[in-house]
């Protein structure tokens, strides 16, 4: 990831609890690490130059199956509460927990699964639905044009990161 950030600004959240620990902050040391903004766990931010709001968020739920599901919902929720002047507007909702990348764009908004830094981790949560929770390992590039027209790019590693799963003989 470090070469793709090279001049780029950058945040990162943090995760959910089970991710960190009471005395360090894992997802603070990595935005630190690599010269970005840690953004805590949610964040708005309004980018300069543009007329462009983003509302960055480490949870939304998660999905077994349809990740547009999700995320259909919290953007139908983000313009219900924009107009009953609740909460500032926002362009962009960006949405993480899921280890998956997903980037839906309709009338009204963008809406983003950012993938993940976390390689899979064999537990019992994790080992039901074993292929749906391979994780997308990246990021996302968000650009704006001149006009204010937005560009969302989804980076994602191509190296597969799996456990080692070997046949047993017996």
């Amino acid at each position: 990831m470090k070469p793709n950030l090279k001049g780029r600004q950058f945040g990162i959240v943090s995760g959910s609890s089970y991710h960190e620990s009471t005395e360090f902050q894992v997802s603070r040391a990595i935005a630190e690490k690599l010269k970005g903004s840690f953004l805590g766990y949610i964040k708005n931010i309004k980018v300069e130059n543009t007329s462009r709001t983003l509302n960055i968020a480490h949870n939304a739920g998660y999905p077994q199956v349809y990740l547009s599901t999700i995320l259909d919902r919290e953007m139908l929720f983000q313009k219900v509460a924009e107009s009953i002047k609740k909460i500032p507007k926002v362009d962009i909702l960006v949405r993480a927990h899921v280890h998956l990348s997903l980037y839906i764009h309709q009338e009204g908004g963008h809406i983003i699964f950012a993938p993940c830094w976390k390689i899979f981790e064999g537990m019992p949560l994790t080992t039901k639905l074993y292929p749906r929770k391979i994780p997308s390992i990246g990021g996302v590039i968000i650009s704006f044009d001149m006009d204010d027209k937005i560009y969302v790019i989804p980076y994602e590693m191509k190296e597969s990161i799996t456990p080692d799963l070997k046949p047993i003989l017996m």
